[in-house]
């Protein structure tokens, strides 16, 4: 005869569940695909890092600037959101519908480049690198970037653009959503007035940008070169640029405070600003303005030698070696 001692010794071993009913139990089941794919990461994640390294772009500055911007607050977060997304979407019209993106340092070094397009006006030429979908030759996931291929738009080689006349509409809708995003502006007046043939559509998508954005040196500056290109009135050319070579300077001190600088594209336009304010003192017959505008913009932008052309150009017309713009 058994003790009660024993019958819940007996009842304690039967209530262990068996090893096979933790393992197939549908919860345990997933603990463990979990426990497997933390095994694996490390091994994949070894692999992919490579592929996947992404080169930090933004500056100490803008991080700065963001932190005491009222816009940002969560309308107006939303706000860039969007028009971020719609600028995406324009380049994706450019591309023909394939996104591209700039080669990562491990591609640069192993000799991929990215290529310079400058069928445009500064501040509107870029550099674009490899398709985001890659070539099979330059694809590390096997059969599947095969699948990848079948699905994405991609090509191999370098970007062709389509007819930038197709962005003009998306610019027009971005500025709607965000007033304040200035390269839609300056980029859409410059499709408008070359490839549209319409400078006066242009010219007056750039007014509005300007009373929306007083502070833009480089919406001005465009404004300056329609002006000096399409309606060759260089009064107004002179007036625009000179609006625009005194916001850049404001600009300049209020970036260097925050230990920062003009980026590429701006340094473009400032350049081209000071160009064209010379090319439109010289149309007016204004050389000693002509050789100032030249000689402050070597001084605000060392690296833009046409300036250094313009002077010896502005120098012969007061020399009476010829007459008007260049």
């Amino acid at each position: 005869m058994r003790r009660e001692g024993e019958y819940s010794f007996l009842r304690t071993v039967t209530s262990i569940p068996s090893v096979s009913s933790f393992i197939f139990h549908p919860s345990s089941f997933i603990l463990l695909i979990c426990l497997a794919g933390l095994i694996a990461a490390a091994p994949l994640a070894h692999l992919l890092a490579p592929q996947l390294y992404v080169e930090a772009r933004y500056k100490p500055g803008e991080f700065q600037a963001a932190k005491e911007s009222i816009a940002l607050s969560l309308m107006g977060q939303l706000q860039m959101s969007v028009g971020d997304l719609m600028w995406l979407k324009t380049l994706e019209y450019l591309h023909n519908g394939i996104i591209y993106r700039m080669p990562s340092q491990r591609e640069q070094s192993q000799g991929l480049q990215a290529a310079e397009f400058t069928g445009m006006g500064a501040g509107v030429a870029h550099h674009d690198g490899p398709s985001l979908v890659p070539d099979k030759d330059r694809d590390w996931r096997g059969p599947l970037g095969d699948v990848d291929r079948h699905i994405e738009p991609w090509r191999p080689g370098h970007p062709q653009h389509s007819d930038p006349q197709e962005l003009i509409p998306w610019y027009q809708l971005l500025v709607k959503f965000n007033p304040h995003y200035v390269q839609a502006y300056t980029n859409g007046a410059f499709f408008m007035s070359d490839f549209a043939r319409q400078p006066e559509m242009g010219r007056d998508f750039l007014i509005a940008g300007a009373e929306k954005n007083p502070w833009s040196f480089e919406i001005e500056s465009v404004l300056g070169r329609i002006y000096f290109d399409y309606f060759k009135d260089y009064e107004r050319a002179a007036d625009a640029l000179v609006k625009a070579t005194g916001l850049a300077k404001q600009e300049k001190r209020a970036l260097a405070e925050r230990q920062d600088k003009l980026d590429n594209i701006q340094g473009q336009l400032l350049g081209e600003a000071y160009l064209f304010l010379a090319r439109s003192y010289t149309g007016l017959g204004q050389f000693d303005e002509a050789l100032a505008a030249c000689d402050e913009g070597m001084e605000e932008v060392p690296g833009y030698n046409l300036l250094r052309v313009q002077k010896r150009i502005v120098k012969k017309h007061k020399a009476g070696e010829g007459g008007g713009s260049e």
